[in-house]
């Protein structure tokens, strides 16, 4: 995230036409690799996501909110930690450790979600007098039973 505040800044001041007094991973005001941008391009995006994700959130809507963060996470794991992981892969492995436990978290999220919603939609079907139609839930395969 610092090295996308400082591409962000490095290229505002060759923009401006001044001189950057920075640099950032050795990159300087001169050269800026593919990486870098393609990197800075991956964060922007999982960044909008972010925001449309906390748009939703604001309007009410955990469950969706939640989709589009899962859909950041998903950009940043697989473009942006791929881009992490050529320029440094020690400290991209970290980065993916904690992306893939936010993940992992965000589903758990999700997950809660839905049966709240199920549960809601039940006990409103049940207050109304008309029976909840049932939820139908995928068959799980266990080791060692049979068919």
């Amino acid at each position: 995230m610092i090295q996308v505040i400082g591409l962000v800044l490095i290229a505002g001041f060759a923009l401006g036409g001044g001189d950057a007094p920075v640099t950032v991973s050795g990159v300087g005001d001169e050269h800026v690799s593919f990486l870098n941008v393609a990197s800075l391009a991956s964060s922007l995006v999982s960044g909008a996501l972010v925001i449309l994700g906390l748009v939703r959130l604001r309007s009410g809507t955990r469950l969706e909110a939640y989709r589009w963060f899962d859909r950041a996470l998903m950009v940043q794991i697989f473009i942006g930690q791929f881009f992490s992981f050529v320029e440094s892969q020690f400290s991209a492995a970290i980065g993916l450790g904690f992306d893939v436990l936010l993940l992992i978290t965000l589903r758990y999220m999700m997950r809660r979600e839905r049966d709240l919603e199920r549960r809601d939609y039940a006990a409103r079907a049940t207050s109304v007098g008309t029976a909840a139609p049932a939820v139908a839930r995928p068959a799980s395969s266990s080791a060692g039973s049979s068919p």
